[in-house]
């Protein structure tokens, strides 16, 4: 995807019935928006929300500044919620923390695998 592109990239809703929910850790955090751009550019109705769930203790141990780098897909939507505890759930993430959070909301999980 040329940079040009991103800005083509579809909205999400801020508040919707359904969550697409994600989460990554600091050994893929230079190619999640790979994955963040594939949701985006869906053709699909846009009526969902997006979260994207991060620790802290992998934020910390990134050398890069996540926060900043996913400036733009918040501009169209992305929520992004950090677990600041010191028990990191890892992949547990995705759908703990949106269920507990949007207990009457169908949460859809997707993976930042890219092969």
């Amino acid at each position: 995807m040329r940079f040009s592109d991103l800005f083509k990239l579809g909205k999400v809703k801020r508040k919707a019935n359904y969550i697409v929910s994600m989460t990554s850790y600091h050994k893929r955090f230079n190619i999640v928006h790979k994955t963040i751009e594939s949701i985006f550019a869906q053709k699909a109705y846009h009526n969902f929300e997006f979260h994207l769930y991060l620790s802290q203790i992998d934020i910390n141990l990134y050398k890069g500044n996540i926060l900043k780098e996913l400036e733009l897909y918040t501009q169209k939507g992305l929520q992004v919620f950090i677990d600041d505890t010191k028990q990191n759930l890892k992949s547990f993430k995705k759908y703990f923390y949106a269920l507990k959070n949007n207990p009457n909301k169908t949460i859809i999980t997707i993976d930042d695998d890219v092969f």
